[in-house]
C-alpha cells in the first residue's frame, strides 16, 4: 500500500494525528507554541534595563516600554526596543 500524503514522519514537531470520518483525510493539530507566548523579564533583568537602556524615563514611560517589549517579544538587552527621550519644544519638556 502506497504511504499516505500525511504520514506522521510528515508532521510538524510537537504536532498532533487526528483523523477525521474520512479514512484517506489526515489532519495535525499543532502544539501550543512556547515562542509564541510574550516575553517576560524577571525583576532583576528589569532593574538592569532601566539603569542600562532607560536612564531618564519615568515609571510610566519603563513601564510602557517594557509593556510593548513584553507583547511584541523585543528584547531591550539586544537592542530591539530602546528609549529614546526628546525635548518638546512646544511644551518646553523633556519626553
Amino acid at each position: 500500500m502506497p504511504p499516505s500524503p500525511h504520514d506522521p514522519e510528515d508532521a510538524p514537531p510537537g504536532a498532533r494525528k487526528t483523523e477525521a470520518t474520512m479514512s484517506n483525510v489526515v489532519q495535525f493539530e499543532r502544539a501550543p507554541s512556547a515562542a509564541l507566548a510574550p516575553l517576560d523579564f524577571t525583576a532583576e533583568q528589569r532593574a538592569m534595563i532601566r539603569d542600562m537602556y532607560a536612564k531618564g524615563a519615568s515609571e510610566l514611560e519603563f513601564t510602557v516600554m517594557m509593556e510593548i517589549a513584553r507583547v511584541r517579544r523585543l528584547n531591550p538587552i539586544l537592542k530591539q526596543i530602546y528609549f529614546v527621550s526628546r525635548f518638546d519644544d512646544f511644551a518646553n519638556q523633556w519626553v
